[in-house]
Formats: structure tokens, C-alpha cells, sequence
């Protein structure tokens, strides 16, 4: 796995303490890193990263800034924000037991209901599109880097996404 619960705690929104990390979100992460991180940076350049012991990739994990080939420069959030954002995305879609205690709540009276799923849903949009932008961000850094090239394609993913009842 390329995160762990504190990485994951650290550049994700905020999800409570309560959940077991192990059993409630560990397999949200594997399912991440084979459905969604794994097929955009290709299988070779996806292994070279787990089997790192040089610090090589520390860059493209963690982001920050960087000049490209033209000069220009970048900044980035990382390969950390773009899984975490993508796991709390999956987390958002089982309505019950991971944001909080009790589920993904609205607090709307003095008891706490179900968010409507309209809303989750719209949720879920917002922060796939922000997994998404911090990806091609990585992506690009990985491209300007040259780690893109012989196997190392990857697969670009667009999102159509649509909201059925607007």
C-alpha cells in the first residue's frame, strides 16, 4: 500500500477517530490503488513506486514545487492527496459507519439523519473531481520526470457524471 493511516488522516478531510482503520478503510485503499491509481500510472511505474527504497519517487508522493523542461514552474499537492481523496470518496458512498460513529450524518434537528443521497452524491462528485486534479497533476510531474514512457502509459480517465433528478 502506498498510504497508511496517518498519511492518509494528514491530507484527507477530516473522518473520525472511532472507525478501525483496518477493517473499514484498508480495503477501500487497496480497492484505490488497483481501480484508480494503479491503471493512470501504468503497472511498471505503479511496482517501481512500492519497491522504492531510494527516496526516488519521494517527490511525486509528497508534491511541492518543480521546474518543468520549459522552465516554467509547478506546484503540486502529491500522489498521498490524490489516493486519500480518492479513498474518502469511496468511503462517502457507504452511508453508514465510516464519516462518523454513527455514518455520514446531517445534522438537521436534534438528531442526526441520513444525508439525503442527493446530497451525498453531489458530495462524492466534489471530491472525485478534486482526486482527479490532483492526479493529472501527478501525472504531469511523472511526464515532465520520464517516468511516463516504455510501460508506463497509464490510462486517461474522464468522468462524465451525471446527476439523475436536476
Amino acid at each position: 500500500m502506498l498510504i497508511n493511516e496517518s498519511i492518509m488522516r494528514d491530507k484527507c478531510r477530516h473522518f473520525s477517530q472511532n472507525i478501525s482503520f483496518v477493517k473499514q478503510v484498508v480495503p477501500f485503499i487497496e480497492e484505490v490503488e488497483q481501480l484508480d491509481i494503479k491503471p493512470q500510472l501504468g503497472e511498471a511505474l505503479y511496482l517501481d513506486i512500492l519497491n522504492d527504497d531510494t527516496g526516488m519517487y519521494k517527490g511525486l508522493l509528497e508534491g511541492g514545487e518543480y521546474e518543468d523542461g520549459c522552465g516554467c514552474r509547478h506546484v503540486f499537492a502529491g500522489l498521498y492527496q490524490a489516493e486519500s481523496y480518492y479513498v474518502y470518496a469511496r468511503m462517502l458512498r457507504n452511508p453508514n459507519g465510516f464519516l462518523s460513529p454513527t455514518g455520514f450524518r446531517q445534522a438537521t434537528d436534534t438528531y442526526s439523519t441520513y444525508a439525503e443521497s442527493r446530497e451525498r452524491e453531489s458530495t462524492i462528485i466534489a471530491v472525485k473531481e478534486a482526486a482527479d486534479s490532483y492526479m493529472r497533476d501527478c501525472l504531469a510531474y511523472a511526464r515532465d520526470r520520464g517516468w511516463m514512457g516504455c510501460g508506463n502509459t497509464g490510462r486517461r480517465r474522464d468522468r462524465t457524471l451525471t446527476v439523475i433528478g436536476e
